[in-house]
């Protein structure tokens, strides 16, 4: 049997931006060490994909010893680096079509082309539902003559993930970290897509993935983000998605498949939207707020809450949590699975929690 390996590429976003640089004097930087060391403990989670003997392989080096024993889950043996890639004929599953994944050089640009967050921003408009005064701007003075720029915005490179790259900011005085921080993102990527930024009062991440045989799994799952919009964790449940979502952002996803595929990709994907209060208090919906034509944490999510959450408690967990950030393990052990953690201390980074029935689950059907 060929060796399978699992190949945690979370660091794709920068790939993809330098496979668009060639030629255009731009040089997009790699990840700070500390986000690239984080980025490669977080991908240590793919594990729920595979089975005893694999290898699952990570940009930078990982402390085995930060990756808890789970029961259901298997134990890896774990690489990293350019020098420990899969060898030629391993089957591999990955985060996303980008380095060092030896693929074809016109599936990596697909990738790189339909992440691309202009790419996204082209289907909103067709779509018809582009935030009023989204756009690609290619300079500070082009930003600040906007109509957005005069109330709350952010500012975002082409590609990014979790929050990384991108400027938030209110009105047309900018700080000096913010200028330098625009200047340096506008150096890097050469244009950034503005949007205005809008008080979101519900998160959610629709998944669809190819099952094998023709046909597409998927699932909608309510997203946890802090006041800033950076991701922080998934909630699911064992029986199936905690957030009970209209039909039409189904076709919404169908829509956006047909597409990723016109465009030469067609692999994993998911969309993240969100609903949002407008200035006058009338109850908006996003369906449409991100591409990641990739795997992402949701379906991560999905596979550990089916495969771990019934051996812990039971097959009617009801609502689990996929979670994200720094807790004491030993807080509240029996509602809490640690699945990474520190090397030396009891401390938590990512965890499966059951979400309790007083922290109501909301629908996009709620008020």
């Amino acid at each position: 049997m060929k060796p399978r390996w699992i190949v945690g590429n979370l660091d794709c976003e920068i790939d993809w931006a330098r496979l668009q640089a060639p030629g255009s004097g731009r040089w997009p930087r790699s990840l700070p060490l500390d986000v690239l060391h984080r980025v490669s403990a977080y991908a240590t989670l793919l594990r729920v994909l595979g089975e005893e003997g694999d290898t699952l392989w990570t940009p930078a080096p990982v402390d085995p010893r930060t990756v808890r024993v789970v029961d259901g889950l298997p134990d890896l043996q774990l690489a990293h680096g350019p020098d420990a890639l899969p060898p030629k004929g391993s089957k591999i599953i990955a985060w996303a079509d980008a380095p060092p994944l030896d693929l074809p050089r016109a599936r990596l640009e697909a990738a790189a082309k339909v992440n691309d967050r202009a790419f996204a921003l082209r289907l909103t408009e067709r779509f018809g539902v582009a935030l009023p005064g989204t756009q690609v701007v290619t300079s500070l003075e082009e930003f600040l003559a906007t109509d957005v720029a005069g109330g709350a915005w952010v500012l975002k490179a082409p590609h990014g993930a979790a929050g990384r790259n991108r400027v938030l900011g209110s009105g047309r005085r900018l700080d000096e970290p913010q200028r330098g921080a625009i200047a340096n993102l506008l150096r890097e990527h050469g244009r950034l897509i503005l949007q205005p930024w809008v008080r979101r009062t519900l998160d959610f991440g629709l998944w669809l993935a190819p099952d094998g045989d023709g046909g597409w799994l998927r699932g909608v799952n309510k997203l946890e983000v802090d006041e800033r919009g950076r991701f922080r964790g998934v909630v699911v449940t064992a029986e199936g998605p905690a957030l009970d979502a209209p039909a039409y952002l189904h076709t919404v996803g169908d829509l956006v498949r047909d597409h990723l595929h016109g465009a030469g990709y067609e692999g994993a994907f998911g969309i993240d939207g969100y609903e949002y209060q407008s200035s006058i208090g009338t109850r908006m919906l996003m369906p449409l707020g991100e591409i990641n034509a990739r795997r992402t944490f949701g379906m991560v999510a999905h596979a550990l809450v089916a495969r771990v959450a019934p051996r812990y408690w039971g097959e009617h967990a009801g609502p689990v949590a996929l979670r994200f950030g720094q807790r004491d393990e030993r807080e509240d052990p029996t509602s809490c699975v640690p699945l990474l953690g520190s090397a030396d201390e009891p401390i938590m980074h990512a965890w499966l929690e059951r979400v309790p029935l007083r922290e109501h689950v909301p629908t996009a059907d709620d008020d």
